[in-house]
């Protein structure tokens, strides 16, 4: 036989704070850019990943896809507890 949970430990679940989803910080986002463009380049034998501009854009896309991953996981939650 299965035992079921107190409502005391249910109601406290409901009380905890929500969490909230944050992309990483620009300079962060920049710096994996830069390391990633770094190792292309060298694997790659291609100067074109070394230009500041396509680490720019890897940089911007990377920032990009952090902020809607973010937005989705937090509507996520936020859609999860509404349906309980």
């Amino acid at each position: 036989m299965k035992k079921q949970r107190s409502s005391k430990v249910n109601s406290s679940i409901k009380h905890l704070p929500k969490k909230e989803y944050i992309p990483p910080k620009s300079d962060a986002i920049q710096s994996l850019a830069h390391s990633a463009c770094e190792t292309l380049a060298e694997k790659n034998d291609a100067p074109i990943f070394k230009e500041s501009q396509t680490i720019r854009w890897l940089a911007q896309f990377l920032e990009l896809a952090a902020r809607v991953q973010a937005a989705y996981l937090n509507d996520a939650e936020h859609i999860d507890k509404d349906s309980q």
